[in-house]
């Protein structure tokens, strides 16, 4: 049985009010009388409640003021996914894929079949070229899911990670002996750009480009690519590869004619490592 208590009429209203309250959609009180909220506000606020003495207080919080919105040119697609495989998400947040490789026997003497860039600025080592003969060549026809893919970044090589130099010391070492080698490598994630290319502007990236894909060396000041880096956290940089321009995809020379050629808006879509 339940034992009653005497309470202040005023305090079983308050009460009764709240309780209803949570019975509506949404499950929050309505705002106190008297405050009257424009054609113009949110649709969503914050509303909290307390226990003040056996009676019901309510805040009303105020929302946040709303930002301005962005733009067309800088709105951000996130989380999606392309083919490949690779994580998309512009701004961060995004996660690598990292595993071994190997190992593979290399023969004294014998090229890896591997090209390779690095960045002393950012410490970086990716494999630009994977040759159609060679050790890494049969290591990726007979594992079709663990790929040595163009624009991995290896982490370690033979059990020794270290920076940019340790890598690419180890990975050019010409032994005189026979001996099995194993990596580990990074996937990379997509990122994109998208600028307001008008006549006679520059995006601003120094490019190097191959049969295997186009690479950023550096970006240049005052194109739009470091307008562009100034407001992201997710920057473009140096080993990014351009994979896209506007949806196209594929071939080198077709990405680089549409870099130049085309004008308005301009999407590049770029593999990275965060």
């Amino acid at each position: 049985a339940l034992r009653r208590s005497p309470l202040h009429p005023r305090v079983l209203r308050a009460a009764g009010a709240f309780w209803r309250s949570l019975l509506r959609p949404g499950g929050c009180p309505p705002p106190p009388r008297g405050r009257r909220r424009g054609a113009e506000a949110p649709a969503m606020a914050i509303c909290c409640c307390a226990n003040v003495g056996q009676a019901i207080e309510v805040w009303d919080i105020p929302p946040e003021p709303d930002q301005d919105s962005p733009s067309r040119m800088t709105q951000l697609d996130r989380n999606k996914t392309r083919e490949g495989g690779q994580n998309t998400e512009q701004g961060g947040g995004s996660v690598s894929v990292e595993f071994k490789v190997g190992a593979v026997t290399v023969e004294p003497n014998q090229p890896l079949g591997l090209e390779l860039l690095h960045s002393a600025a950012h410490d970086m080592v990716i494999i630009s070229s994977v040759a159609p003969t060679g050790p890494w060549a049969t290591w990726n026809e007979t594992h079709p899911d663990h790929r040595v893919q163009v624009c991995d970044r290896i982490v370690e090589v033979n059990g020794r990670p270290g920076g940019y130099s340790e890598i690419v010391a180890e990975m050019t070492t010409r032994m005189a002996r026979s001996r099995a080698t194993w990596m580990v490598i990074r996937r990379p994630v997509e990122n994109r750009m998208r600028v307001a290319k008008l006549e006679g502007d520059s995006i601003g990236l120094v490019l190097i480009a191959s049969d295997t894909g186009v690479f950023i060396d550096a970006v240049s000041e005052g194109g739009l690519a470091e307008a562009w880096n100034r407001k992201q956290r997710r920057k473009v940089k140096s080993l990014d590869q351009l994979v896209e321009v506007n949806q196209k995809r594929g071939d080198p020379k077709v990405l680089l004619e549409a870099m130049q050629e085309e004008t308005g808006d301009l999407e590049l879509v770029f593999l990275t490592h965060l």
